[in-house]
């Protein structure tokens, strides 16, 4: 059933709005007294009417049903076609902008809202005035004149609402007169019109359909159909799977018959034939790896062959630039020749060294591969001492990374223990210098020459002397590993501490370091952790324990 068309064409008349559904105290006297945007508390004044949807006239508006609060509703931020800082005039009217600060009261947009509702008009406004005061913020469609002072007006494009909002709080004055009947305070809000609304459904169907087509088209095609098993289809699916080409094709058609169960007793021929082809392909496919295979070892074998021819011509121009560096030489050279020439130097040594080390890690990638398939080969006993043996290895390389760690930042903080070093070994010969003055005499029978000579029995160790002869270089060491031991409260093994002292004393090894401990019992201690396989034996500083011997120095 055709339906007419909700929007009459403008023909410049006002329609009128007899049967409008509002209240008679609405904009009842015509004079704009400010106050026509404050909320009323009357139930029988509504501060924005709307018309009703009972009239014929009106065929196509909503009746709105939100409830208004005086909490302003700002519209987004727009950028105004017009000045709205001064007034605007018209041919028969003005419009003036409203006062700052002013609160203006909306309803909430309407989904694809293009019609505006235009209150508090004066008595004696026309459409002409309506149009020439609204056209400037878009094309209008249709302007819907009512007797009760508002309007209704439709534009063509949603942005032109923003823009009527705009005016909303304007104060309009018709020729110039200030008589009530001629003024008053424009009030532009949302209408809700169902043309607007089924506008707004289509456009957004049509989005929709618009997304399931591109959706649609971006699939991938489906795969052809399989087609049933014939004698004829069976020599075409078996030429593909000959074919390394369409192997995968023929591949697919092969295991759909098969899942259908085509393959009978008296065509079970031709699925052999078809299966026989597959394993043709698997032998190709078998007979190409071992050809990569065969490639890759050559490329290992020239890559070694050249690696080693490198390392001998990069061995060869050390030996020239250590010939270079002999003093009888390196006196002719200038300071920036001198620079470059152990900058050359230094790139050469770590380019070799670089190659020394991915040599040493592939031959041992090779040992472990090739210890791998000896294992494959033997019992399961083996293969776990073996799986032991890796672990044990990783874990001695991750103990060495940390221990080259721990070395580096030794270094860094080298220069600030010289310091502490210096103070320490001041206060280390003082402290001699006053225990030796103050060791108290326990037997008077022994005279004034054989007091140096007395010796203790030390509760933790067997004959150390009473009075320790340090050296300078001793008591350097002693202040050494004092300070070490001290940051490593846990103690520190024998090795541990002996790489510490190479930094600063190169030629000393780790049975001078112990005999040196053991020579003061009472800074150092040796304890022991562990049993059996797991025993370990550590030094701890202990010049501050209460534990420690009292008498020893």
């Amino acid at each position: 059933m055709p339906m007419s068309a909700q929007w009459p064409v403008n023909n410049g008349l006002a329609i009128a709005a007899s049967s409008v559904d509002i209240s008679s105290n609405v904009c009842a006297t015509p004079v704009s007294n400010g106050l026509e945007m404050l909320p009323s508390t009357s139930s029988a004044v509504v501060p924005f009417p709307y018309m009703s949807m009972a009239s014929e006239n009106y065929y196509g508006m909503v009746q709105p049903s939100v409830d208004l609060s005086s909490t302003p509703v700002l519209p987004p931020s727009i950028t105004p076609k017009f000045n709205t800082n001064g007034p605007i005039y018209l041919s028969n009217a003005v419009l003036t902008p409203p006062l700052p600060g002013e609160n203006i009261n909306r309803r909430p947009k309407p989904d694809g809202c293009r019609t505006v509702y235009v209150g508090c008009l004066p008595e004696k406004i026309t459409q002409d005035i309506i149009q020439e005061a609204f056209e400037r913020c878009g094309k209008i469609l249709t302007i819907r004149m009512s007797e009760k002072h508002f309007c209704h007006i439709r534009f063509v494009e949603m942005e032109a609402v923003e823009q009527a909002l705009l005016l909303s709080g304007y104060r309009i004055k018709i020729e110039d007169k200030d008589d009530p009947a001629y003024t008053g305070k424009l009030h532009v809000d949302y209408a809700t019109a169902r043309d607007d609304q089924h506008d707004f459904e289509c456009r957004k169907r049509q989005k929709e359909r618009e997304e399931r087509h591109r959706v649609r088209e971006a699939r991938p095609p489906s795969p052809p159909p399989i087609p049933h098993f014939s004698e004829h289809e069976a020599t075409g699916v078996n030429e593909k799977l000959r074919n390394a080409e369409t192997f995968k094709e023929g591949a697919r058609i092969l295991i759909t018959w098969l899942d259908r169960g085509e393959c009978l007793r008296k065509n079970c021929g031709t699925f052999y034939s078809m299966l026989q082809s597959s394993n043709s392909h698997a032998k190709r496919l078998t007979h190409e790896k071992s050809r990569c295979e065969e490639e890759v070892k050559k490329a290992k074998e020239n890559l070694d062959i050249i690696t080693r021819s490198i390392q001998l011509e990069l061995s060869e121009i050390e030996k020239v630039f250590a010939a270079a560096v002999v003093q009888k030489n390196w006196d002719q050279f200038s300071k920036h020749q001198r620079r470059h020439i152990e900058n050359w130097k230094k790139e050469i040594t770590n380019f070799s060294a670089a190659l020394i080390t991915s040599r040493v890690e592939e031959d041992m990638d090779l040992d472990m591969d090739e210890n791998a398939e000896e294992c494959s080969n033997e019992d399961q006993t083996e293969n776990d001492e073996l799986y032991q043996l890796r672990e044990s290895n990783d874990t001695l390389k991750q103990q060495l990374t940390s221990t080259q760690k721990e070395l580096d930042d030794y270094k860094q903080t080298c220069n600030e223990y010289y310091e502490e070093i210096k103070k320490l070994k001041s206060v280390s010969e003082e402290s001699q210098k006053v225990v030796s003055s103050e060791i108290p005499v326990e037997n008077e029978y022994y005279s004034d020459n054989t007091r140096k000579d007395v010796s203790v029995t030390n509760n933790s160790t067997q004959c150390i002397p009473y009075k320790v002869d340090a050296t300078e270089d001793e008591t350097c060491l002693v202040t050494l590993v004092s300070v070490f031991l001290h940051v490593h409260p846990f103690g520190a093994n024998i090795d541990y501490i002996c790489s510490y002292l190479l930094k600063t004393h190169p030629g000393i090894t780790t049975r001078d370091i112990e005999s040196l401990l053991r020579k003061f019992p009472n800074i150092f201690k040796e304890v022991s952790t562990g049993i059996g396989a797991t025993l370990e034996k550590k030094w701890k500083y202990v010049a501050f324990d209460s534990s420690a011997p009292p008498n020893g120095h």
